[in-house]
């Protein structure tokens, strides 16, 4: 009997969940441990970045392996010697497995070559407050051109797991074939290209779960390369699209609810020239020339922080102010200060009450001058954290009716009233118009009155608090930058970066930063000054720093007052330019 045929081996289909995890921890390490001032969105909402990776220990193999010897190999084998991608490899239970995750890997080893044309920066034009992943080009890209190393995977989902990262606000990454309207998810370093509806690139597929990114235009060094998402990725005909073609056209996401395009008043805009032209004649008269052109006042612009005036200073100004002591306050205390201790808050405070004696005021009879003469005897002291104990019946018996004006006059004087022997009266002076009687109650309560004013417990109700979804926010452009809403922190400030000339915000500026983080991260991983990656040539004799720290990433003294727009900065000095010998007739 001739031996079966084995049924063909099934092709290994790469799945989502796969994919987001290699995607994940890949983000992780190569990215942002690589000097890198953000930090990626993961697929995953369960990731916690992993204890093994460590940014000197990644950074240290990319650069020696990848950016000077120009091995990618090497650099892979190194890396997957890593705790954090070694044990991340070990738990992949087949070969194929670990295949698919080496090849991920090599798609972000490559974006550190020297020749790679871009490198990933963030951008905060769509949400403001927080920044997202970009791509900007490092050297000029052709048309047609297939953009090097901006690659990706794709992998097909079923309408349920769409569903599930629409909800986790996960779907930065979607797309849907035209051909075979399927939808699919894509990663790798091609995810981190933005959308544009007059995109400058385009989505190509290039075999099976490959894709890849052309470009449809000339694309100039620093600008960002983009792409287009769809026709209604972002609403209904892209009506809440936020790219740069749509600022520039005033339309979609730039408009209001109204839909007219919000622009910033003359008011505003006259406001922001003064300020600059004004700091710029500033600048011209302290100093003509510098060591770095680009230092200029404008460098550090000032963004003033609005801020609400709160409810308790309005309180406090609304609130009489208190008398001002009629001793002047000195440092030495006076001799009678001395004598008689400061009251502390140890001490128990007492009131002066003054209690009038019914047995007093019948003897002496019904005329005033017994009630106040009663008043003059000297007041009495109770304390008010220890109550007087109910033993003395001539105190909690004493009552005395309120002195007034009518009684001084000749009016009959007030009788006495049997009063409650749990009632004091308490005679309070400085009022207008008469003195009001204060009586202050201390009758017991009986049992079944506190049992009747005793609410029943009620079972505990779990309560949940739901906020309303806020308004959006009405957009206009260039909101985002040098805005106030990012000056979290009193020290943090704009700079505009003296390379490339991006503002961006600095933490903690008590000193102003030479360069922006995209920048200062370049010349870190390739000892170059942005967007050099390696040496032009054997004539070439620019020294490469590889050793970050032994730049200096700030201003010296001069450049920071300069910057910061200050008088008195020393100008420099000026040496006389040598006189060539002419060679011709003297005349």
């Amino acid at each position: 009997m001739p031996p079966s045929k084995s049924a063909p081996g099934k092709r290994h289909v790469l799945t989502l969940a796969q994919l987001s995890a290699y995607d994940d921890i890949l983000t992780d390490a190569l990215i942002d441990h690589v000097f890198y001032w953000t930090t990626i969105p993961k697929n995953r909402p369960s990731y916690h970045a992993s204890r093994g990776v460590v940014e000197e220990t990644i950074a240290k193999i990319l650069q020696d392996e990848v950016v000077i010897n120009k091995n990618p190999a090497a650099a892979e084998a190194k890396l997957l010697a890593t705790d954090g991608l070694r044990r991340f490899s070990a738990s992949l239970k087949t070969d194929k497995e670990k295949e698919d995750f080496r090849r991920h890997l090599r798609r972000y080893i490559n974006i550190y070559s020297p020749d790679c044309p871009w490198e990933v920066n963030s951008t905060n034009r769509y949400t403001i407050v927080t920044h997202e992943a970009s791509i900007t080009a490092r050297r000029p890209i052709r048309r047609n051109e297939s953009i090097k190393y901006l690659s990706g995977m794709k992998v097909t989902i079923t309408p349920e797991e769409e569903d599930l990262i629409s909800n986790r606000k996960k779907d930065f990454s979607i797309v849907v074939s035209s051909r075979s309207k399927s939808t699919s998810l894509f990663m790798g370093p091609a995810r981190f290209a933005n959308h544009d509806c007059d995109a400058n690139a385009a989505l190509m597929t290039t075999s099976n779960a490959g894709i890849e990114i052309v470009a449809v235009r000339n694309i100039a060094v620093g600008e960002e390369i983009t792409v287009t998402y769809g026709d209604n990725y972002f609403g209904e005909d892209n009506c809440e699209c936020l790219c740069k073609t749509c600022e520039d056209g005033l339309r979609n996401g730039w408009e209001d609810a109204d839909g007219k395009p919000v622009v910033k008043t003359a008011d505003e805009e006259g406001k922001t020239e003064t300020y600059v032209l004004r700091r710029r004649r500033r600048d011209d008269s302290i100093c003509g020339s510098s060591r770095t052109p680009s230092v200029t006042p404008v460098m550090r612009p000032k963004i003033r922080k609005t801020r609400t005036a709160s409810r308790l200073r309005e309180d406090d100004s609304t609130a009489p102010s208190p008398a001002p002591d009629s001793t002047p306050r000195t440092g030495k205390r006076t001799f009678d200060a001395m004598a008689t201790p400061p009251v502390t808050p140890a001490k128990k405070l007492k009131h002066t009450v003054e209690l009038v004696d019914a047995a007093r005021d019948a003897s002496r009879g019904s005329s005033v001058s017994g009630s106040v003469s009663s008043s003059q005897d000297g007041p009495l002291e109770t304390d008010v954290s220890s109550p007087e104990p109910l033993d003395k019946p001539s105190r909690m018996h004493a009552t005395a009716d309120p002195l007034s004006p009518k009684s001084s006059q000749g009016a009959p004087s007030p009788q006495k009233v049997d009063a409650d022997p749990t009632c004091i009266s308490v005679a309070v002076p400085g009022h207008d118009e008469a003195l009001d009687s204060i009586t202050v109650s201390i009758e017991p309560v009986d049992d079944s009155e506190k049992a009747d004013a005793v609410a029943p417990r009620r079972k505990y109700q779990r309560k949940v608090y739901r906020e309303d979804t806020p308004p959006a926010r009405i957009r206009s452009p260039g909101d985002y930058v040098l805005t106030p809403l990012l000056l979290s922190e009193p020290a943090m400030a704009w700079v505009q970066c003296g390379i490339c000339s991006t503002p961006f915000v600095q933490q903690n500026a008590y000193f102003t930063r030479a360069s922006c983080p995209r920048c200062e991260r370049h010349s870190k991983v390739y000892g170059y000054m942005w967007p050099k990656t390696d040496k032009e040539g054997p004539r070439d004799k620019e020294e490469r720093v590889l050793d970050h720290r032994t730049v200096h990433r700030f201003l010296d003294h001069c450049d920071e007052k300069r910057a910061r727009g200050r008088k008195g900065v020393p100008e420099q000095e000026q040496t006389p330019e040598e006189e060539v010998p002419s060679r011709g007739r003297n005349l």
